[in-house]
């Protein structure tokens, strides 16, 4: 799935929705699991929720579910994109994107957020 920048956040969240069938299920899931993190819940499954999505955050899928997550209707799950580009920024020393590209997205989503 391309990295989004550039449209409106609606037409992001329109390309979103039906692109799910082309999105990897840890993306999926991501969302999903998100969501569940936030609610009520039993301390040891969240605990697991938690750690799933820290392995994700920090995987090379970690740029995509970022961007999955802030196209997300859901502000846990928008809160939990930005966090992942947080996460990602601070601890990525791989080359999966060049600074030019980082600084790209992170200026689209600054824009359609704002």
């Amino acid at each position: 799935m391309p990295l989004y920048y550039g449209p409106s956040l609606w037409t992001k969240l329109r390309r979103f929705e039906s692109s799910l069938l082309s999105m990897p299920l840890p993306l999926i899931q991501s969302v999903q699991l998100v969501k569940r993190l936030y609610q009520p819940g039993d301390p040891k499954s969240i605990t697991q929720i938690q750690s799933y999505l820290q392995e994700l955050q920090r995987g090379p899928e970690g740029w995509q579910m970022g961007d999955a997550l802030l196209l997300s209707k859901d502000t846990n799950c928008r809160f939990f994109g930005a966090l992942t580009f947080t996460v990602k920024l601070n601890t990525d020393n791989s080359a999966e994107l060049n600074s030019a590209q980082v600084r790209d997205m992170l200026e689209g989503w600054l824009v359609s957020l704002t």
